[in-house]
């Protein structure tokens, strides 16, 4: 569901409107708050190092972290992991493979636009995500190294102009005789027609077929072209590997994981006052989680939650231990695991008061053969109610 900023508009450029009523219009956002927000710093900021990384278990983001910017151990600060502008999200995607993607906007890495006096059918470029070095001198072209990733455009946002687009760039040391990286780009695709048939994620499978490439400090990068006035003109990436001994045709994500974000445990807010909160009147009595088998094997699966409080005291656990075989490309649809009670025998009286305004950590767990996605929600108790996540993806404004 699209959450909702309510703003008057009055002459402003980036102006894609869909009337809604009388007067009444959805907009894209000119500014994004959420982005803004510094959540995760300590985990985000990383020293960048240049290592044989694709001798272990490959390079892989799937943006599941808690940050809103991507984790600097993977993504170059000194070349745009922290100003590029692109967003770290769980909210913009549809379908995605798993929860978290990297969207692509017209909005710079504090939620303001690029260029406010833009033209919505204007096209500059906007965000940039560029990798850590990697030292791939130790391989060659015969270890079959391929990068891949999936990428949606529109999603929960606007669909990219015929003139807009998203590109992969590599650099390779040999290009360039300065510090400064020489790009040449290697893949794009161009503006998305929302009448298509066909919105979903796509996968893109690039081989390392140059000899040029296996050096010490190969990069690659993201980037995209958008109307620079607003959030607008989405393009959403996810699941970015690359690894050696690979072919084309290994595409598939094979492992069970949430789809989206946790729900709240309350029956109708996001968050609300704890001095109105009761449990009889706004605890929910289930959850509903979206899980989904993305592989072509069937999957065992069991399922956890733990409830903490802001200190880190865990006063609740659910569990479920029969294990489940989720069919290959299937969403889970077993009562325990996809709408679990919050009820749980240790935790009748539902949310214990700390102080005037709180959060309780939520985690869940999803345990498939040794393996454990975890899934983190903050269950909100400020001085506001909220039905929402808090992350808009259109504006609502009144001529």
């Amino acid at each position: 569901m699209r959450s909702f900023s309510i703003t008057c508009f009055i002459g402003l450029a980036c102006n894609c409107a869909a009337q809604v009523g009388a007067g009444e219009f959805l907009l894209p956002l000119t500014a994004n708050p959420a982005q803004f927000e510094n959540d995760g710093a300590a985990a985000r900021y990383s020293v960048v190092t240049v290592d044989t990384i694709l001798l272990g278990t490959g390079f892989r983001d799937n943006f599941k972290y808690e940050s809103r910017r991507p984790d600097t151990a993977k993504w170059d600060p000194d070349f745009g992991a922290v100003s590029s502008g692109v967003f770290i999200n769980r909210s913009w995607a549809i379908s995605p493979p798993n929860y978290g993607v990297c969207t692509f906007d017209g909005l710079n890495y504090i939620g303001n636009p690029y260029n406010v006096l833009a033209s919505v059918n204007s096209t500059g470029q906007s965000d940039m995500l560029v990798s850590v070095p990697f030292n791939l001198s130790a391989l060659s072209v015969s270890d079959s190294v391929y990068l891949s990733f999936w990428f949606q455009p529109e999603g929960r946002g606007y669909s990219p102009n015929p003139q807009d687009s998203l590109l992969l760039d590599f650099s390779a040391p040999s290009w360039s005789t300065t510090p400064t990286p020489v790009w040449k780009n290697i893949w794009f695709t161009e503006g998305f027609s929302p009448a298509a048939a066909d919105s979903g994620f796509h996968i893109v499978m690039i081989k390392l077929d140059s000899a040029s490439y296996f050096a010490n400090g190969f990069r690659f990068r993201f980037r995209n072209y958008a109307a620079q006035c607003g959030s607008n003109d989405h393009w959403h990436i996810d699941e970015v590997y690359m690894n050696r001994l690979r072919t084309f045709s290994d595409t598939l994500i094979d492992e069970a994981s949430f789809v989206y974000d946790a729900p709240s445990f309350l029956k109708d807010y996001q968050a609300m006052p704890f001095d109105h909160y009761k449990p009889s009147a706004h605890m929910a009595g289930s959850i509903g989680n979206i899980v989904r088998n993305a592989g072509p094997t069937a999957k065992n699966i069991t399922y956890k939650y733990d409830v903490f409080t802001s200190t880190g005291s865990n006063i609740a656990t659910y569990t479920n231990t029969n294990a489940i075989g989720l069919a290959p490309f299937a969403y889970e649809t077993y009562a325990p695991i996809a709408n679990p009670p919050v009820y749980p025998t240790n935790f009748t009286s539902g949310f214990p008061q700390q102080s005037d305004s709180t959060y309780f950590l939520v985690r869940h767990q999803l345990l498939d053969l040794g393996r454990t996605d975890s899934m983190y929600f903050r269950q909100k108790f400020y001085n506001y109610y909220a039905y929402d996540d808090g992350t808009a993806e259109v504006g609502y404004g009144l001529n």
